[in-house]
């Protein structure tokens, strides 16, 4: 990588050249009034006649692939694979090792929703939903249910709901009876860790608090969304 601060007016600079030359031209500026414009693009004021430069301008542009970053990065890695980049410290080294970070994020998520509605009188556990899924990958998924539900019947019934994650319970809701149209939203969140290529079985269930009631659900929504 070159050194020096010696460039020629209109020459693309370097970054070393850059900090170099502007250690040079703030030092120069110092002892000549540079006028109204900036050191690094307007000559200095040499003969003192108190203009706004002798002409010309230092630098076009400059080069910032090589600008020099001292900070160690935690959650990317630099890397003087691009021809911009001479080491691990140049800006191009520190933008290489963002972009492959973010080249390789993927959204993974899967989703149902059933807009009508169940109803049940039993007393024991029916199915009112199923939502199938295949993760892509190992890891912790967050899987997410909303669903409304009512009871009718006498005050004292109880509509029951539940949510199940390959048959095991994971959340499990009560509704009291009251008027037709009076509904309850419910609601479960949970992570679960679940293998890639292995299909999962969200299920909600329902039941009526009293065969001479009955349960309703409907408005079903479940998202799953791999975290790791």
């Amino acid at each position: 990588m070159a050194t020096s601060s010696e460039v020629s007016a209109g020459q693309q600079a370097t970054a070393v050249q850059f900090n170099n030359l502007r250690t040079d031209a703030l030092s120069h500026a110092s002892r000549h009034n540079p006028g109204a414009d900036d050191a690094l693009t307007q000559v200095p004021d040499h003969d003192h006649t108190g203009d706004t430069g002798d002409g010309g301008s230092l630098l076009s542009s400059f080069d910032g692939d090589q600008l020099d970053i001292d900070w160690d990065p935690s959650n990317y890695t630099p890397a003087a694979t691009p021809a911009q980049a001479d080491d691990v410290d140049d800006l191009a080294a520190h933008l290489y090792g963002i972009d492959q970070v973010l080249g390789d994020v993927t959204l993974s998520y899967e989703s149902y929703y059933n807009g009508t509605e169940s109803s049940r009188t039993s007393t024991s556990f029916g199915t009112a939903d199923t939502f199938n899924f295949t993760p892509s990958a190992d890891g912790d998924w967050l899987i997410m249910a909303s669903w409304r539900t009512r009871q009718t019947g006498h005050t004292v019934y109880h509509g029951e709901s539940r949510l199940l994650i390959d048959g095991t319970v994971v959340g499990h809701c009560k509704v009291l009876s009251g008027y037709n149209d009076d509904y309850r939203q419910s609601a479960v969140v949970h992570v679960e860790s679940l293998t890639g290529g292995t299909e999962c079985v969200v299920t909600l269930q329902f039941k009526s608090g009293n065969s001479s009631g009955t349960c309703y659900t409907g408005y079903v929504s479940m998202a799953a969304l791999k975290l790791s």
